[in-house]
């Protein structure tokens, strides 16, 4: 079992701070815009140069049509290198550390999207 905590700081309604954290798994990622951290390591999301090279992650490929372009989304699918269903707040931490490049949900709350900011902005920071 595998679970997570979206956790958010704003300023004036932007996002300055981010925390997942997965209790099971021991990890706590933070991102402040600037850099981010996995238990107290810096990480950063990997470079990829193309789709073709790229692995997707999404939480719910069964519902993309309620909310977004079906045909855009496989489209979008046939043309990773890897595809996979995995998703939730654990596939924005698999993009934050490098182990992902492309991370899909069909729709996202504030509450969710605003952790995942900072955090993926201090992951991309170089």
């Amino acid at each position: 079992m595998s679970f997570g905590t979206l956790i958010s700081l704003l300023k004036n309604g932007t996002p300055i701070i981010g925390i997942i954290n997965h209790p099971i798994l021991d990890e706590f990622l933070i991102g402040d815009n600037i850099s981010a951290f996995l238990n107290g390591n810096k990480v950063q999301v990997r470079e990829c140069s193309s789709i073709s090279e790229a692995t997707l992650l999404t939480t719910d490929h069964l519902n993309i049509q309620k909310f977004q372009s079906k045909n855009g989304f496989e489209n979008l699918v046939q043309k990773a290198k890897l595809y996979r269903n995995w998703g939730d707040c654990y596939g924005y931490y698999l993009l934050a550390t490098g182990f992902a490049d492309i991370m899909i949900d069909p729709i996202i709350s504030v509450w969710d999207s605003m952790a995942l900011i900072p955090i993926i902005n201090g992951a991309r920071a170089r």
